[in-house]
């Protein structure tokens, strides 16, 4: 095959999009990015005949989707190989080759995800490609492509305020976990438990000497105060009790009934099944023993709901240090995958999980394990909050290894990325890329302190209103790629 190459121009703008759109191929095809050997070795055990069959399988409105998918893979290839090859069956040969080799190589990366893998994909990829190209083959549509990154580039008030709607729409982003993580989707009918769950099968092995129950976040102050008080001070535990909502402080000493002492007029006893009374102090668990509340838990959920804040606070001592499951300390729930909250055990460390309409009826998509913290079987002060999110344990009047940021945390699992450390850096690169984009375009002089200065303005302001908010103190994770990405889509200022 004769062809001409064309003599070599320095026009690196097919590169730089080539690799953007990449970028977002990626995010689009292996998200939520949980890959496991195990599942890879799952599908390759299978039979020839049922690898095929599983490979065949077409579904219509995955296959036209590919095909969109791929169209700007074939665009970004044309310009990419006009600065060089003239013979147009090249070309066309040269873009089946490289969407073959990308679809395949997707395709098979999804083999170690729960991803869908079919031939059908390849080929609509494929086709996909070459449509753009022959789209964009096209001179008049070229021409208007062209015409239309000019006149994006001459109208500078179209920039600036498609960068003010940018910025905008990110700081709405950001702020957008609050408020969707309440708990107004809690179920009032769920009991409350001591010691196990409603099933009877995550028992746990201890001594309780005071339950508390907050329909707020107590501050790190509180926390401290209530530590330095102790279990067995009957003094008012706050010196304000407005936020107090339950209290068990299990004097009763002989009797199946345990009070709640909160001073209201609907008090949420407890029945107890096998305890043993600590005299004046608590009571004492093992595998044959249940507590759960007696009457309806409606008024406590509500008021809880009412402000979507809670801090849960118990003294307790803990038996079993290889105690699994996790056994539950504390739960309002009905069984092991349904509840409104949980604070468990799992050998030495703390779970804890919160019901909102981002983690799930188990509380357990986004749940707070606090790491390695119950060492001994000594008597400690555990209280966990939640607030908008925010999950936080504290031992014994200071906070414990772990924390669920009421933002990052949750941004990346509500656009389908996943949970990992790489779904945050996703994250951060899918919607600061463009910030950097759209600031070199809108701005010319001091283009890298300007956009420093706005960049880490937007997070700054999304910090310290989750800080002012829920108390969750300042992390470096969003202004660090925040900042690295958004100056990666100012690129094009330096190499074009």
């Amino acid at each position: 095959m004769i062809y001409k190459i064309k003599s070599f121009q320095k026009d690196y703008k097919p590169i730089y999009f080539l690799i953007i759109y990449l970028i977002y191929l990626v995010g689009i095809t292996l998200r939520p990015f949980e890959f496991s050997v195990l599942r890879y070795k799952t599908y390759i055990s299978y039979s020839f005949t049922k690898i095929l069959a599983l490979m065949l399988q077409l579904k219509i409105s995955d296959f036209f989707l590919n095909i969109i998918l791929f169209i700007p893979l074939g665009i970004l290839l044309f310009f990419l190989l006009e600065q060089h090859i003239q013979n147009r069956k090249t070309k066309i040969f040269l873009i089946l080759i490289i969407s073959l080799l990308l679809s395949s190589s997707i395709e098979f990366i999804q083999m170690f995800t729960d991803r869908f893998t079919s031939l059908w994909d390849v080929i609509s990829n494929m086709t996909g490609a070459l449509t753009g190209f022959t789209l964009t083959n096209k001179v008049i549509l070229r021409h208007k492509i062209k015409t239309a990154i000019f006149r994006f580039g001459e109208k500078r008030i179209f920039r600036l305020s498609l960068l003010f709607i940018y910025i905008l729409f990110l700081l709405i982003l950001l702020l957008y976990p609050y408020h969707i993580n309440t708990l107004y989707n809690w179920d009032t009918t769920y009991p409350l438990l001591l010691g196990n769950e409603a099933t009877l099968n995550r028992h746990w092995e201890g001594k309780i000497f005071t339950v508390a129950l907050y329909n707020q976040r107590l501050s790190a102050e509180e926390i401290n105060k209530l530590f330095k008080k102790g279990y067995k001070n009957d003094s008012p535990r706050l010196g304000k009790e407005p936020n107090l909502i339950l209290l068990y402080n299990f004097k009763e000493n002989s009797g199946s009934i345990i009070h709640d002492v909160t001073n209201t007029k609907k008090p949420l006893n407890l029945k107890s099944v096998n305890t043993k009374w600590i005299y004046s102090q608590g009571i004492s668990i093992d595998s044959t023993s249940w507590i759960k509340s007696l009457g309806s838990t409606k008024d406590i959920v509500d008021l809880l709901k009412s402000t979507s804040e809670m801090s849960i606070e118990i003294w307790c001592r803990t038996l079993d240090l290889n105690k699994t499951g996790p056994a539950r300390i504390i739960s309002l729930s009905i069984s092991p995958d349904k509840r409104n909250f949980t604070l468990a055990q799992n050998k030495k460390d703390i779970h804890f999980r919160v019901r909102t309409p981002v983690t799930g009826i188990n509380g357990s998509r986004i749940n707070l394990i606090a790491p390695d913290i119950i060492k001994d079987k000594k008597i400690h002060h555990i209280i966990a909050v939640f607030d908008h999110g925010l999950e936080r344990v504290f031992l014994d009047g200071k906070p414990a290894p772990g924390l669920i940021r009421a933002d990052i945390d949750y941004l990346p699992f509500l656009w389908g990325l996943g949970k990992t450390h790489f779904s945050i850096i996703y994250f951060c690169l899918l919607f600061f890329l463009p910030l950097g984009f759209l600031l070199y375009y809108s701005i010319s002089k001091h283009y890298l302190l300007i956009s420093l200065v706005i960049v880490i303005m937007i997070i700054s302001c999304s910090q310290y209103f989750y800080y002012s908010m829920t108390g969750q103190p300042f992390g470096l994770i969003l202004y660090l790629y925040g900042v690295i990405f958004s100056l990666m889509g100012g690129l094009p200022r330096f190499i074009f």
